[in-house]
């Protein structure tokens, strides 16, 4: 009988240390955030900009981000979403700062030059997806984080972003 208390109580050991394990390795993961608004830049050149903020405090490394426009298209097997890569201006930060109580450089603006509002008014079905993928500066864990714009009366914002790890637009 004692065998098999031994055996319970090392298997529910073995439960909680993964699940502890599990929850640490989740924090030591990048918190990567994206602008729920595309904003148009109605400067000398039109552009559209999106903000990208580092809510972790450690730094994000090895950043890479892939912005497409998807768009369905019917095939002998159904219909299908093909994706069509939109061009961005420059590459990515090699890192992304972590969050400081005063500083604000943990933040990153794609700039698209590309027409976006003409993409998605195109059709309905049309969508522009951001993808954004980062790794932890310490445990080299990754994140991707993902966003998707549907419509322009809701998505673009004509204005500029507010300095600082915000959201908000001028």
């Amino acid at each position: 009988m004692t065998n098999v208390w031994a055996i319970v109580i090392g298997v529910l050991s073995s439960l909680l240390a993964s699940g502890v394990w599990l929850v640490a390795l989740r924090a030591l993961r990048p918190k990567i955030e994206i602008s729920p608004v595309l904003v148009e830049d109605p400067g000398d050149q039109p552009c559209f900009r999106i903000k990208v903020v580092n809510r972790s405090r450690r730094a994000v490394v090895d950043i890479a981000f892939e912005l497409v426009l998807m768009r369905p298209e019917r095939t002998k097997g159904g219909t299908v979403k093909m994706r069509k890569v939109v061009r961005v201006a420059g590459p990515p930060p090699l890192v992304l700062a972590g969050s400081a109580r005063a500083k604000d450089d943990n933040t990153y603006r794609i700039r698209v030059d590309a027409d976006l509002r003409g993409l998605l008014e195109q059709d309905e079905s049309r969508f522009v997806r951001l993808r954004v993928f980062g790794r932890d500066s310490l445990s080299g864990l990754g994140r991707v984080a993902e966003r998707e714009y549907h419509e322009p009366a809701a998505d673009i914002v004509t204005g500029k972003y507010v300095r600082g790890p915000t959201f908000d637009v001028i």
